[in-house]
């Protein structure tokens, strides 16, 4: 150290020495540091790489999800077009089936005379069978059956069923083929008695024929018609009211 305090240059326990400086004393600034070219393109070309993956992934996304939206419209639409359709088609076949099926007229127009004393009306003719409709009608069955009725029972006032029995001409029938625009006529013969009770409108005869057939697309048929006596001209024979006699 030299005398006036001061550390001589060649001393280095000078910079284990405290400084003593009055004043205030302000440092600023900042310290850059640039990278090289090399690095700098290096970490241009990393960034530019993770934004066309980002990119991508994005886009594929969006993708996926359009593609799936439109696949499950499709789904959607393609399912009631076919639930539509299927309705469609099975009421096309309905009507088609309707209108092309097979369908039996019966009618009942016989010759009515005055018997002899105690024989009553004597009923004589044929059961005429028709098919009406476009198609064969299969496995034709029917049966006939002669019925009376008493419409004034004096105890309760109400219809009473008096006999219903197979006592015309056997009608009888089966497995006949019916073609479309074709007629069979079955001959059946019975008599009705009661004549003065039919005209005062208290007794009633007739007949009914119960009956069933199969069109050619599988469908099977049942039906009943029923005839009776006309009460205002006793030799003429009507359709039942609501095609059913009264029992």
């Amino acid at each position: 150290m030299t005398d006036a305090g001061h550390p001589a240059p060649n001393d280095h326990s000078a910079s284990n020495q405290q400084s003593r400086v009055s004043g205030d004393v302000s440092v600023s600034g900042k310290i850059v540091v640039e990278a090289s070219p090399k690095e700098s393109l290096a970490r241009d070309a990393a960034e530019k790489k993770q934004d066309a993956k980002d990119k991508k992934k994005w886009w594929l996304e969006v993708t996926t999800l359009v593609i799936v939206t439109v696949y499950a419209l499709l789904t959607a639409w393609v399912g009631c077009s076919s639930q539509q359709a299927a309705v469609t088609a099975s009421k096309n076949l309905a009507d088609f089936e309707a209108v092309e099926a097979a369908q039996i007229s019966i009618e009942f127009a016989p010759t009515v005379k005055m018997g002899k004393p105690g024989q009553g009306l004597l009923v004589n003719g044929t059961i005429d069978v028709t098919n009406i409709g476009q198609t064969t009608a299969v496995n034709f069955t029917a049966m006939g059956f002669s019925w009376e009725q008493n419409l004034a029972p004096p105890e309760a006032g109400k219809p009473s069923f008096v006999n219903g029995s197979s006592n015309i001409t056997p009608f009888n029938v089966a497995g006949i083929l019916l073609g479309s625009g074709k007629t069979q006529h079955f001959p059946v013969g019975f008599q009705v008695s009661q004549v003065d009770e039919i005209r005062q409108n208290t007794y009633q005869s007739g007949i009914w024929v119960d009956f069933s057939y199969s069109d050619i697309f599988g469908k099977r048929y049942l039906g009943r018609d029923c005839f009776m006596v006309d009460p205002s001209n006793i030799t003429e024979f009507i359709r039942c009211p609501n095609n059913q006699f009264h029992h």
